[in-house]
């Protein structure tokens, strides 16, 4: 499958874990939940690489970097450094989007 006529890219895939969870134990704030999902996505979306495409469906995040026919470790390290970027985004919301934890 070819997207944007990219040849060939390193993807990678990431979810909230414990999302289900989230949704029963926030299912009166659903809307506030998702808003602070869009919140974490945006607040990492201008910090990515220039060459990389951030793709979302709910809690799920898809990086797309490309690269050379046959890969580049340049393209694969790009790719590991927007998903801390992503993950950074998500721990700056955690929060907002795991809500306050008991015993804590």
């Amino acid at each position: 499958m070819q997207i944007k006529n990219i040849p060939a890219a390193w993807v990678a895939f990431a979810d909230v874990y414990g999302f289900k969870q989230l949704l029963k134990s926030r299912v009166q704030d659903l809307p506030g939940l998702m808003a602070s999902l869009e919140a974490a996505y945006a607040s990492a979306k201008p910090r990515l690489q220039a060459t990389t495409e951030l793709f979302t469906l709910s809690d799920n995040v898809f990086l797309l970097v490309p690269c050379a026919q046959g890969g580049s470790w340049q393209a694969y390290e790009k790719i590991v450094a927007d998903l801390r970027v992503v993950a950074d985004a998500f721990l700056e919301q955690d929060d907002n989007i795991a809500g306050p934890q008991s015993g804590q």
